[in-house]
């Protein structure tokens, strides 16, 4: 379940929502995790331009450093 792609009527809400979600058996993650799932493995160099510009096109986080080598 991507935890912050969902929203609710108010923070109590959507947080009592996540919570009935988990407590069914999801597992919580947030957008840049979801990203970096699908990217998997760095080594796909061939990918990791359009991972990159989707990434922070998506706000992805402000941690993220992008090299050119």
């Amino acid at each position: 379940m991507v935890a912050d792609a969902v929203g609710g009527t108010s923070v109590t809400a959507h947080e009592m929502a996540l919570r009935r979600v988990e407590q069914a058996g999801a597992k919580m993650i947030s957008v840049a995790q979801l990203f970096c799932e699908l990217q998997r493995d760095w080594q796909r160099k061939d990918t990791v331009p359009e991972f990159m510009t989707l990434f922070f096109d998506m706000h992805g986080s402000a941690g993220v450093v992008s090299s050119e080598d």
